[in-house]
């Protein structure tokens, strides 16, 4: 599964490397922790992502099983490793937000309720009878599981090593906002080399003249990994970068 749409082909990375532009860390590609699986429509590769302003204002991801299994704060490769180890055959989790957390996201949760990837609960009840669970989950495990992220936040830290936690508690605190979330293919780390300002580089590491970029199609800024926000920074900064130096005159 991916965010990506059907026209992220790469042609970008094709077009500099077919007149000698040299490629940095191609192989690397980041995964996101949570793209929303929609049970609507399961077969979809093309998964709508879930923004971490879902998890930086007190999201709780969940397994199959009611339970949580990482800090969800982590990076998306600690996020993603640790979905990976917890449920590796089905890859579906829940995130549960309280009605404090998803008023502070009005905007993202909106939009999500209206494309059906987010759905309401009034009561921790009512949640435990959601049929993703598939009878599996019963109020007193989501209470007990709530309960003990609500004792760990007043603690100051987690089992997992968590030590923000907002809009806490989330016990009985509803109506709560929940959907499912899966890692999605997000993001390629690698890409094409280039200078301080912008101009693309040959494997000798002179520029090609007039050939420049700038955002997710240059390499070797980020490493393996990237924090959120980062993409479009790039873009800003070495969009302006080389717009400054470019003689438009002509």
């Amino acid at each position: 599964a991916t965010t990506n749409n059907k026209g992220t082909t790469g042609d970008g990375h094709k077009l500099a490397l077919a007149v000698g532009a040299k490629g940095i860390d191609l192989d690397d590609v980041q995964v996101h922790p949570t793209g929303f699986h929609n049970p609507k429509d399961p077969d979809n590769k093309v998964k709508t992502l879930c923004a971490e302003i879902l998890r930086g204002e007190g999201g709780v991801l969940l397994n199959r099983w009611g339970s949580r299994f990482a800090d969800e704060l982590g990076t998306r490769d600690y996020v993603t490793g640790r979905m990976l180890e917890v449920d590796p055959t089905q890859l579906k989790f829940a995130l549960v937000m309280n009605g404090a957390a998803a008023a502070k996201a009005e905007t993202h949760i909106g939009l999500y309720t209206k494309k059906e990837l987010i759905h309401k609960y009034e009561t921790l009840e009512d949640l435990a009878a959601w049929d993703f669970w598939e009878g599996a989950v019963s109020v007193h495990t989501l209470r007990a599981t709530l309960t003990q992220y609500d004792k760990d936040a007043s603690m100051g830290r987690d089992a997992f090593n968590k030590t923000f936690f907002h809009n806490v508690p989330v016990t009985d605190a509803g109506p709560y906002y929940v959907g499912i979330v899966t890692p999605v293919i997000h993001y390629c780390m690698g890409g094409l080399a280039i200078s301080p300002d912008g101009r693309v580089l040959r494997e000798d590491g002179e520029a090609i003249p007039g050939l420049h970029a700038a955002g997710e199609v240059i390499g070797g800024l980020h490493g393996k990994n990237r924090l959120g926000g980062n993409a479009l920074s790039e873009c800003v900064v070495f969009g302006r970068t080389i717009a400054n130096r470019l003689d438009l005159s002509s």
